[in-house]
This record gives structure tokens, C-alpha cells and sequence, in this order.
């Protein structure tokens, strides 16, 4: 007669996993949540230095007395300012909530692998 197969309960993960594997995700998330943050205020400096650039070079053209562009051209540069600033104010923010999305994604597998969940 064939030996009986015997079914072994599978192992839960220990405390010490369970504390490894939420730290890691915890870990990341705050990782990727300080990058997104980073790139964001570097993105705001990079847009602040334009803005004071170009009043700088508005400014040293009035002192020499060359004049500037008519005021349609100005408002046309203007117009398409605001709109690149606006579209990467969206990505920014797509960006963002990408990246939380993927962070409580982690959580839920992090906590699914040491069996929390």
C-alpha cells in the first residue's frame, strides 16, 4: 500500500520578516515620494531663475535703450509660457500620483508577503 501524502500547513513568515519586509516597503515609498518632491522644487527653482532672467535682460535692454519686442509678440511669448508651465504642472502631478498609487501597491504586496493581509 502507497504511503499517504501528508499535507505540511504552509510556514507563516516570522515577526522579524514580517518587520523586514514593511520597512522595505515603507522604505521605498518615502524614497520615491522624497525624489518626486526633489525633482518638483527643482523644477520650480529652474522656472523662478527664467523668470528672473528674462526680467534682467528686459531690464539691462531699457538701460542701453534698445527696444523690446511690440506687445503682441510679448503676449504670444507669454501665452506660451503659461501653457508649457501648465502642461508640466499636470505631468508634475501625474507624476505624483503615479508614484502613490505604485507606494500603496507595495504596501498591499508588502504586507500580502508577510502575511498581515
Amino acid at each position: 500500500m502507497a504511503k499517504k501524502a501528508v499535507r505540511r500547513k504552509k510556514k507563516a513568515p516570522s515577526s522579524a520578516r514580517k518587520k523586514k519586509v514593511m520597512g522595505d516597503a515603507v522604505r521605498k515609498a518615502m524614497t520615491n515620494a522624497m525624489n518626486a518632491v526633489k525633482t518638483a522644487e527643482q523644477a520650480k527653482a529652474q522656472a523662478e531663475q527664467k523668470v528672473f532672467a528674462a526680467k534682467l535682460i528686459a531690464h539691462i535692454a531699457r538701460e542701453a535703450g534698445i527696444k523690446g519686442p511690440p506687445a503682441a509678440v510679448k503676449k504670444k511669448v507669454i501665452a506660451q509660457a503659461r501653457r508649457r508651465a501648465a502642461a508640466a504642472r499636470k505631468t508634475a502631478q501625474q507624476r505624483v500620483a503615479a508614484a502613490r498609487k505604485k507606494a500603496l501597491a507595495r504596501q498591499k504586496a508588502a504586507r500580502r508577503t508577510a502575511g498581515l493581509a
